[in-house]
């Protein structure tokens, strides 16, 4: 989901307003640093400053610093301008990233990153490939930000295009770390392309790339999303240490192509549960048929005090579907509508659209 566009953000709560009047006394102090000659201090009292903007999404303190950066000159400090672009773009402010971008004198590489990161992160593609054609020079964080961006927003085959692109262009001068390894896995995965997971895999093995554990979990839960659940499992078995996620990649593997019973087992044996892992085994049962299953292990997990996502709510409404179980469904229905206000499912859109076919098929 794109970030709020920061014209429409409400005004300062008296909270903010007061750490705005700080602001404005800190940012005189700041100045007064500059015209005594310590450059070098009060640019790191200002990027300390902008990081507490970043995590406060306090924007209006950020365009404060950043009138105070103009007056002192210091904008012209290419490393402090890059945080004032950093600061716009994670506060959801993607035309003022672009505004203060543009007046950057002598951009570098990590300029044009945080640039592209931006519309990465607004979902803004057409202008990210224009960035990238028109960067003077590309990294391997360029060619990182924009597949996971790709991948992020559900574009997978568009990501796998870049990373063949990165390939053909850059391949003496870029060599693909465990983040482009991840983002490409992901998109392979998501786009059910069996071949290129295989080829991408072989290339990791030949060059002794190091595999980590978001790396294992990554392409266990790829392969999953392929059909090949062998694969998953022997990735699985040579992790030596495995988190939540591992366990419910490889639960995820087996209840995606119908191996139910092997899904059991390992959903079994997992150590440490969450609602997710509950929700990879309910909805293989359901997408397979076995609305009775589903719906019995919908009831376990809630016994067991773990609350269901949206995703588990849907397969267990579909679970009442596939077996025409209408008063289970307004049973549901009814337990949505009670924790509306607790969990703010009830407006999700899948689920919405699971209770009306549900309904209407029964």
């Amino acid at each position: 989901m794109p970030p709020p566009s920061c014209r429409h953000m409400s005004p300062p709560s008296p909270a903010a307003a007061r750490r705005l009047h700080l602001a404005i006394a800190t940012s005189s102090t700041l100045a007064y640093s500059v015209q005594d000659a310590n450059i070098a201090n009060a640019i790191h009292r200002y990027s300390l400053q902008i990081e507490r903007c970043i995590k406060a999404k306090e924007v209006q303190i950020g365009r404060l610093l950043h009138s105070n950066l103009i007056k002192t000159s210091l904008i012209l400090n290419t490393f402090i301008a890059n945080r004032m672009v950093e600061m716009y773009a994670k506060c959801g402010c993607v035309s003022s990233a672009q505004l203060a971008f543009e007046e950057i004198p002598a951009k570098n590489t990590h300029s044009w990153n945080t640039l592209l990161s931006s519309h990465c992160r607004a979902g803004q593609f057409d202008i990210v490939h224009a960035l990238l054609d028109e960067m003077p020079k590309r990294n391997l964080v360029s060619y990182n930000t924009m597949i996971s961006g790709l991948t992020h927003y559900g574009h997978y085959h568009k990501a796998l295009e870049v990373f063949r692109k990165m390939q053909r262009e850059c391949s003496s001068s870029i060599i693909a770390d465990e983040f482009t390894v991840v983002g490409v896995v992901s998109a392979c995965g998501g786009a059910a392309d069996l071949d290129s997971l295989r080829q991408l895999h072989g290339v990791v093995v030949s060059v002794d790339l190091e595999f980590n554990q978001i790396m294992y979990n990554t392409m266990i839960d790829a392969y999953g999303k392929c059909g090949d659940a062998d694969s998953s499992r022997r990735l699985f078995d040579e992790m030596s240490t495995r988190d939540v996620v591992s366990w419910t990649s490889m639960v995820g593997a087996y209840a995606s192509i119908g191996r139910l019973e092997e899904a059991r087992q390992v959903f079994d044996m997992i150590p440490f549960r969450n609602a997710v892992s509950w929700t990879a085994l309910i909805t293989g049962y359901a997408q397979h048929g076995q609305g009775d299953a589903a719906l019995k292990l919908f009831e376990e997990m809630m016994e067991e005090g773990f609350y269901p996502t949206p995703f588990t709510l849907v397969s267990a409404v579909s679970a009442c579907t596939c077996m025409a179980l209408i008063g289970r469904g307004k049973q549901l229905h009814g337990y949505l509508v009670r924790r509306t206000v607790e969990s703010g499912y009830y407006g999700n859109v899948f689920i919405q659209n699971a209770l009306v076919d549900m309904y209407a098929k029964c």
